[in-house]
């Protein structure tokens, strides 16, 4: 049911472009761009595309598609004038209410779910989420069922090149996080947001200097938790 759901909001909006279109060059560019925003969104959906603006393109895909539906058409209404057949027009009508209701009814909810549960929840973070500078390695990552009812927790360890100190390794590493906009919490962990505008939940890093390394656990909360009462 679910890919159902997920394959009508990625085809329905290319599906009324077809039956919208008027003009050659209009219509392949707009098809073109539907055609990109989709496999953008499938990528990013499958994770084969990494990025912190994950949330952002699930949610902005079915808004951003539509627009490119109405951009089109306004194109080819501007390029070619307004339509002269009755029927066509008439289809046009139909199609632009078909993509109305399909972002009130199908896209909206489907927004609401996203955002209240998926996003609502704890979650396991990616490796690539851990910013590793340069001569430094990762020698092991791991999520491997460790998820509470407040975090999931991916597992790491990195080690400098021999002869590198722990200590020096967890300076380095410290410093790359600060550069990438990680701050320090109040139980010394670093943390920042998992994504931009929509996803705000909150990723932390404890780090922990052991023999083979620095030990790291990346941990995917739900939301940031209270601080305990003075």
């Amino acid at each position: 049911m679910l890919t159902i759901l997920q394959l009508l909001i990625l085809t329905a909006p290319l599906f009324c472009w077809c039956l919208l279109v008027r003009t050659r060059a209009v219509g392949v560019t707009v098809g073109a761009a539907l055609l990109a925003l989709a496999t953008v969104t499938t990528a990013v959906h499958m994770s084969w595309i990494s990025t912190r603006a994950e949330a952002e393109v699930l949610v902005g895909y079915g808004p951003a598609a539509a627009l490119l539906v109405v951009a089109g058409s306004l194109a080819e209404r501007w390029w070619r004038g307004p339509q002269t057949d009755p029927q066509r027009r008439q289809r046009s009508v139909r199609v632009m209410v078909g993509l109305g209701a399909y972002l009130v009814g199908v896209v909206g909810p489907a927004t609401l779910v996203y955002l209240g549960f998926v996003l609502g929840t704890e979650f396991y973070p990616s490796a690539d989420a851990l910013p590793v500078p340069a001569q430094l390695t990762v020698t092991r990552s791991t999520a491997d069922g460790t998820c509470a009812t407040d975090a999931c927790i991916r597992y790491m360890t990195v080690r400098g090149p021999d002869g590198m100190a722990a200590g020096e390794v967890a300076v380095r590493l410290r410093a790359a996080l600060a550069e990438d906009g990680w701050r320090t919490a109040a139980d010394g962990s670093l943390w920042r947001r998992n994504g931009w505008l929509v996803d705000t939940r909150p990723l932390h890093a404890y780090l922990e200097e052991a023999p083979d390394g620095v030990r790291i656990e990346l941990a995917g909360l739900a939301f940031e938790p209270e601080p305990p009462p003075r």
